[in-house]
């Protein structure tokens, strides 16, 4: 693997109303030969539950607050400076107003995400 940059600007931004958030891809599996995706990530409200079978994923929080309910636990508030990792298999529900980003180990790859709702 080779040191890859991302960077977000207008036009790599995606909105996605479905699930109240606007997302920029920073880092595709395609750029870390598969072993990583990172993407930037604007909240305001719930995303739908889901599911990934493919990766584990940790959500960094830059700024706001992520309500996170995964699997049976009760759910887990993160700010900024904190990180919380979602294991692979595990239904859970993101929500809040918030921007953080999202790592998928290994990369995340289109059809990744199943959502229960």
């Amino acid at each position: 693997m080779r040191l890859n940059i991302g960077r977000i600007d207008a036009e790599s931004l995606v909105s996605e109303p479905e699930n109240h958030l606007v997302l920029a891809p920073l880092l595709a599996a395609a750029d870390c030969d598969g072993e990583l995706s990172v993407t930037w990530v604007s909240i305001s409200g719930r995303h739908r539950r889901l599911v990934t079978r493919a990766s584990t994923r940790v959500y960094a929080v830059v700024e706001g607050e992520l309500e996170i309910e995964c699997g049976r636990e009760p759910p887990a508030i993160i700010g900024p400076g904190e990180v919380a990792a979602i294991p692979r298999g595990v239904p859970y529900v993101v929500s809040g107003n918030a921007t953080y980003l999202v790592i998928n180990l290994p990369g995340f790859r289109e059809g990744d995400d199943e959502y229960l709702e």
